[in-house]
């Protein structure tokens, strides 16, 4: 099995809260920025698309289809132990917004 790079301090526990996270193609400046109510969830509905060539973002699908999923690694900005969709929407923007400004990150969201 491909090495996803997810390092946890916690032996994974937080995987199964909701939160932010970031995902980093290694050697590049693309990174992605999402909300989930689950992480592990989540992680494993983005991984089983991309090596389905079937993700819903096309950015990434094609990022993912050049550099592989061993250039991929994937951190928890934000853990949250309640879901609340419209709080996370608005901290995933705020994520966001604050990559946008920065000149070393090329955001790979559809929606930014």
């Amino acid at each position: 099995m491909p090495n996803r790079k997810y390092i946890s301090s916690t032996k994974g526990k937080e995987l199964f809260f909701s939160g932010i996270y970031q995902i980093t193609v290694e050697n590049t400046n693309y990174i992605y920025i999402g909300s989930c109510k689950k992480f592990s969830k989540r992680f494993k509905e983005h991984f089983v698309d991309l090596q389905a060539n079937k993700h819903g973002n096309s950015k990434m699908q094609n990022i993912f289809n050049k550099y592989s999923i061993d250039n991929f690694r994937i951190e928890i900005l934000e853990l949250h132990f309640e879901y609340d969709k419209h709080y996370l929407l608005e901290r995933e923007q705020y994520w966001i917004d604050f990559f946008k400004e920065s000149k070393d990150y090329e955001l790979i969201n559809l929606s930014l």
